[in-house]
């Protein structure tokens, strides 16, 4: 079985269109709000990669900016990305929607 999740946010970036507009992937923020005794502040920016498939991917391609709210509904799926740094490459966790 796989995890099913809602997310709500705003898209990060353009959407980006693939394979003659039959994928469309987006980056998704999601920001918390937290209250401290001075007042609120803005959390840790968690952010999500999106991908979108068939009919839906030409949808989201014409609809959604960046800037845009969004709520996202899809299996989330785990990875690795191999991320370079000056002093060499380093594997960094990632996390995913597929819509």
């Amino acid at each position: 079985m796989e995890a099913q999740v809602h997310i709500t946010g705003y898209a990060g970036t353009e959407v980006e269109s693939r394979g003659n507009g039959t994928v469309s992937a987006f980056r998704l923020a999601c920001t918390p709000r937290i209250r401290t005794k001075s007042g609120w502040t803005d959390g840790n920016t968690t952010w999500i990669e999106v991908a979108c498939f068939r009919t839906l991917a030409q949808h989201v391609a014409q609809s959604v900016h960046k800037g845009d709210p969004v709520l996202v509904v899809g299996k989330l799926r785990t990875g690795k990305r191999t991320a370079r740094l000056t002093s060499g490459s380093y594997l960094r966790p990632t996390w995913s929607v597929t819509t």
